[in-house]
């Protein structure tokens, strides 16, 4: 007799990120943080993490829109998007508003200094 497999078995997968809204088990590929801070401060979402992934978002989006590879906004919009989510799935509403606020052409925001303003 074959027995299904159970939601919780995942290929290369070590751990399970559970989306709070209806308890969902998304397939997170790495382990835990044991005893690496910084991805410990990831895990849990802290505030500070995430506004410095706010604002990471927006300079590498803004880069790479404005600057070489001089990529549409909403390509680089995109490909900042796709990079969080596939690496740590907890913070990628924080990237999302980071890139959408960095997707501002180099007309309205000149250079770096305007966009930290």
């Amino acid at each position: 007799a074959r027995s299904d497999a159970s939601t919780t078995d995942y290929n290369f997968v070590l751990d399970n990120y559970i989306e709070y809204a209806d308890n969902t088990h998304i397939p997170r590929l790495r382990g835990k943080a044991e005893r690496n801070k910084l991805l410990a401060a990831i895990h849990s979402s802290h505030w500070a993490v995430l506004c410095s992934i706010v604002t990471a978002g927006c300079f590498l989006t803004y880069a790479i829109s404005n600057h070489s590879p001089f990529l549409r906004a909403d390509l680089s919009q995109a490909i900042v998007i796709t990079v969080v989510v596939a690496t740590f799935p907890e913070i990628a509403a924080s990237s999302g508003a980071g890139a959408f606020a960095g997707m501002a052409s180099d007309v309205a925001i000149p250079n770096f200094a305007w966009l930290a303003l």
